[in-house]
């Protein structure tokens, strides 16, 4: 078994509860409105995009480290612009501006494929589910695999060059799993981790429930880590 290159967590899965203030479609208090607003509002406290990234990740990670970054698509793929008096500045995504705040490299994208079963009685019947989007009704959110150092990333299950991470059936393109409640990242997301990673210790960020052999943090999270708490704070709590 191979061991984690420092004390630090070799494998980390982190859902930062982004705002709108870049342009992203990600519901929470003050930004979007109807339904998904109110669903936002009442699901989690939101943080600035300098807030996330001054968080002190790096400090909990290991040297060698794989960290799965959820992230809206705009999140993802639309760079920030800031005006400084008559220059506009260009900044890349805001999540590609988390992970190297964090000083980790982006080097793939895994959609997640929403979808709900037909019928409570038909667990073998997905359906896509169309999500919200002003242009498009999105139902896919983007994992962002970043890596710190050089992660050893297992190789043994992979089928023609690929790994297979669907949801019961193989697949080389996509995570594949029905939406839980607001916000909620489906199980096999941590599966795809683990798979890739098998050794050292596991966190998650922003949890919100607990999944035996990862530590957790985050507001919503049942039993979070001593470790953590100490390391990043008590946002697990809202303050009354």
């Amino acid at each position: 078994m191979r061991r984690a290159s420092c004390d630090g967590y070799a494998v980390m899965s982190v859902d930062p509860p982004w705002t709108g203030e870049t342009g992203g479609n990600r519901a929470a208090p003050g930004h979007n409105i109807g339904a998904a607003g109110k669903r936002g509002a009442a699901a989690y406290r939101p943080m600035s995009l300098r807030d996330i990234m001054d968080m002190p990740v790096e400090e909990v990670a290991a040297a060698d480290c794989l960290l799965g970054l959820w992230a809206p698509w705009i999140m993802t793929v639309g760079p920030e612009i800031r005006r400084a008096g008559r220059e506009r500045l260009v900044l890349p995504p805001p999540a590609v501006q988390v992970a190297l705040a964090w000083g980790f490299t982006p080097f793939h994208c895994v959609p997640w494929i929403k979808g709900r079963w037909r019928s409570d009685s038909d667990s073998d019947g997905l359906v896509i589910v169309p999500g919200m989007g002003n242009y498009v009704r999105s139902c896919t959110e983007a994992l962002i695999l970043c890596k710190r150092g050089s992660p050893r990333v297992e190789t043994r299950d992979r089928v023609n060059g690929v790994l297979p991470i669907s949801f019961e059936e193989e697949s080389d393109v996509a995570l594949l799993a029905p939406r839980g409640r607001h916000s909620q990242k489906p199980d096999v997301s941590r599966d795809l981790l683990r798979r890739l990673v098998p050794d050292g210790p596991a966190c998650e960020l922003f949890a919100r429930s607990s999944s035996p052999g990862w530590d957790a943090w985050g507001n919503e999270a049942p039993e979070p880590s001593p470790r953590l708490l100490d390391a990043l704070g008590a946002f697990w709590r809202d303050p009354a």
